[in-house]
């Protein structure tokens, strides 16, 4: 008899803890129908990017979660201009994407509103560059073409629009 409860607490411990593994993708079943460019369309800025730096928070003793933050080199970017440098930071419960350092992704990003960015772990399309052929290609297909990599060199470099200086001159005379 003990060993029939005994197992019937270990099944059901297993299955708690499988319940709340799934639950932290659920909303991959919900979003598995989103295209490349549709995703693209709701993402503040995507882009392909190198691993540059990543840094882990230490963890909340309350919840368990804590901040990933990953810096990346931008190599082509969509739907945004994007410094050379980009910083994706999440808060992680139990899900992450699994960067590594000099790892090339292709990055669905989402403005956290103070300079930085967010993925949503499995509920994103944001994947290993190597996996991302098919995003790409759907992109070309669409027409959309990368934007601008803002370099510091290039800002600094940048010469005041003539046609400005003209107009205000003769706002003066």
């Amino acid at each position: 008899m003990r060993k029939i409860i005994f197992s019937i607490l270990l099944l059901n411990l297993f299955c708690f803890a499988a319940s709340a593994a799934l639950a932290q993708c659920a909303c991959k079943a919900e979003r598995k129908n989103i295209t490349a460019y549709n995703e693209l369309k709701l993402a503040d800025a995507v882009f392909v990017g190198t691993v540059l730096e990543i840094k882990k928070s230490a963890r909340d003793a309350s919840n368990d979660n804590y901040v990933e933050t990953v810096k990346f080199e931008v190599k082509n970017a969509w739907k945004r201009d994007l410094e050379t440098i980009v910083t994706v930071r999440n808060n992680v419960t139990f899900c992450l994407n699994g960067f590594d350092e000099k790892e090339e992704w292709l990055i669905y990003a989402y403005d956290n509103g103070d300079g930085t960015f967010r993925t949503f772990c499995c509920c994103s399309r944001t994947k290993p560059l190597a996996k991302a052929a098919e995003d790409l290609k759907e992109f070309e297909e669409k027409g959309e073409k990368p934007t601008n990599i803002k370099t510091k060199s290039s800002q600094i470099k940048a010469k005041p629009n003539k046609s400005m200086d003209v107009r205000a001159k003769q706002r003066l005379s």
